[in-house]
């Protein structure tokens, strides 16, 4: 994959539920609509296999609702800059990206294997 532009994001990797400090204020979340689908064998779920979110606008919540493997997980800005990184949904369910110091813009967010993508935009 050629990357244009890249930043290194500062990507943070948790593998149990995310917690918010009592002291802390919970900040307005938006859901991120996903569109695509992976194909791996097993029983299919009802559910959606990732959920994200952008709260107070500078940080990405992404939920892994299922095991997915090794995902490629690409931002790419309206000016065409990309950014990347990889994440193993089989040891992790939860992936925070913070997106401060990103121009405010449209982007679009997809994960990727060969399995499948899933991929949806979101505004800054």
């Amino acid at each position: 994959m050629v990357c244009i532009g890249c930043f290194n994001l500062s990507v943070l990797h948790q593998s149990h539920p995310f917690m918010i400090p009592e002291t802390e204020q919970v900040q307005e979340t938006s859901p991120i609509n996903l569109k695509g689908e992976f194909k791996k064998g097993g029983l299919r779920s009802g559910t959606d296999p990732i959920v994200v979110e952008l709260q107070g606008g500078s940080t990405l919540y992404t939920y892994f609702q299922k095991d997915l493997g090794t995902l490629a997980v690409t931002i790419v800005g309206e000016e065409g800059q990309v950014f990347y990184t990889t994440v193993n949904t089989t040891s992790q369910s939860v992936l925070i990206i913070p997106l401060t110091g990103l121009p405010a813009g449209s982007y679009t967010i997809t994960f990727s294997n060969e399995y499948g993508y899933m991929t949806g935009v979101f505004d800054l």
